[in-house]
């Protein structure tokens, strides 16, 4: 090695070390080593991505992990072999273990002739899926796999992330919440505005980010979505992913004109105007969500400040119109026990910061219960109600609802007399409704020795 100052050279200093394996240094030097490259497939002429006969993307580089972009089977023989070229003059070596071609279509089988590439007479394996740089890209280039595995991802951080609460005892609302937020949200959502856009994508990430809150208070899985989202002042994960592709645009707009992200979202932008397809254009599906708040204009204005400024306005009031129809479906919903009064200006309610988590729960279990299942966590057990049928304990035609449970049991009627103010002036709904909206500190201390009590009675006895 040389060291260069000027037009001179250094006397030859011998390497003889290595770095460790992790050192920051190591990627860095690699890059100087490599910094060449582009230059090199440039002067033979080799052919990538045509950008609007503006400029060839030849390869993308991150570090030591490096995509080769080729627009037909011929372009990337060609690649392959100056590729070879590079590496024998600069005495690297591929390793043709991990080195894969996937070939991007829309749809049909690859071609045997685009299945035949060999690097120093090794075949190279062509592949429908590939994981690069932590992101599963499919060959259709439609973010399913992508979103498959950020599920899976998001499913085990969930499973570290109840580890990690049974050990530390987390008994508060706000402190499984911030857990949420910091291990599974994140997980989730990695580079999550590159691949998940669709609404297909959306759906699946949102059932997977409501399953933590789901279990965690012990709700049947047949909970809908809505439910837990209004309960808990908890927004959708589109928001989430809405805002992550708004930055991302921020950021591309903020960059010189001659940037690849820059020349490519303004192609896209164009090409945006004649190919309605969502699938291979990243502005439309962005677009698509722009439109459900009336807000798609803002494609027509590619200026960072003018996107800077509505940037909270539209993330904002995509929020309230996702709440919205959250509102709409409860207040049309057939599937909830408890059809409790509720509104845009909801925050959270004030029963969820009183109190240890378990004392929250059961309150919760019965503000949110459908007709299909309902438990109730007690510190003496789960009580099991079957709404569907009818009450094992009264022996009447009344099945086993929340309402029957609380206002009408005469099983539970020496109990419900003890604690629990029943008003015969109003109708059972209402009477409902003041029972389960009463976050006095009173009557949820009432609410939580009734069920108590119930819990012990139930645990005396067999029903018939």
């Amino acid at each position: 090695m040389h060291i260069r100052k000027d037009h001179h050279l250094s006397d030859s200093i011998d390497i003889t070390e290595g770095v460790l394996q992790g050192d920051i240094l190591s990627p860095l030097l690699f890059i100087l080593f490599i910094a060449d490259i582009i230059k090199f497939f440039e002067n033979r002429d080799v052919e990538g991505l045509n950008l609007n006969n503006l400029c060839q993307i030849l390869m993308l580089l991150y570090a030591d992990d490096i995509a080769a972009l080729s627009h037909s089977a011929s372009s990337s023989e060609a690649t392959l072999k100056v590729l070879k070229e590079y590496c024998d003059i600069n005495g690297l070596e591929v390793n043709i273990s991990k080195t894969k071609i996937m070939a991007c279509r829309t749809s049909g089988r690859i071609k045997k002739k685009d299945k035949g590439f060999q690097f120093k007479g090794k075949s190279i394996e062509v592949v429908k899926t590939y994981t690069y740089l932590g992101v599963a890209l499919s060959s259709n280039l439609q973010g399913d796999i992508a979103a498959t595995e950020a599920s899976k991802r998001g499913k085990q951080a969930i499973g570290s992330t109840y580890l990690i609460l049974s050990r530390l005892g987390a008994e508060t609302w706000l402190s499984k919440k911030k857990l949420h937020d910091s291990m599974i949200k994140t997980t989730l959502l990695y580079l999550v505005h590159i691949w998940g856009l669709r609404k297909e994508i959306l759906d699946k990430l949102e059932a997977t980010h409501l399953l933590y809150f789901k279990r965690i208070f012990h709700l049947p899985v047949c909970t809908p979505h809505y439910l837990p989202r209004l309960e808990l002042d908890i927004p959708h994960i589109s928001p989430e992913v809405l805002k992550y592709a708004y930055n991302w645009v921020i950021k591309i707009l903020d960059m010189r004109e001659d940037r690849l992200s820059k020349l490519g979202l303004t192609r896209l932008i164009q090409l945006s105007a004649n190919y309605k397809s969502p699938n291979l254009n990243w502005t439309l599906p962005v677009k698509s969500l722009l439109s459900l708040i009336g807000e798609e204009q803002m494609f027509e204005d590619m200026n960072a400040t003018h996107w800077k400024v509505n940037k909270d306005r539209i993330l904002n009031k995509y929020r309230s119109f996702l709440k919205l129809q959250d509102l709409k479906r409860y207040s049309k919903s057939e599937s909830c026990q408890t059809p409790i009064p509720r509104s845009l200006e909801d925050s959270l309610p004030i029963y969820l910061t009183r109190g240890s988590f378990h004392t929250i729960t059961p309150k919760l279990q019965l503000r949110v219960a459908n007709i299909y299942s309902c438990n109730i966590s007690t510190k003496l057990g789960v009580i099991k109600l079957k709404p569907a049928e009818l009450c094992r304990f009264c022996h009447n035609s009344e099945k086993e609802t929340i309402a029957h449970f609380l206002i009408n049991s005469t099983f539970l009627s020496s109990l419900r007399s003890e604690y629990l103010q029943i008003s015969k002036e109003v109708s059972d709904h209402l009477n409902l409704i003041i029972i389960l909206d009463d976050h006095s500190t009173s009557g949820f201390k009432n609410l939580l020795n009734y069920l108590t009590a119930c819990s012990e009675l139930f645990n005396s006895i067999t029903p018939n």
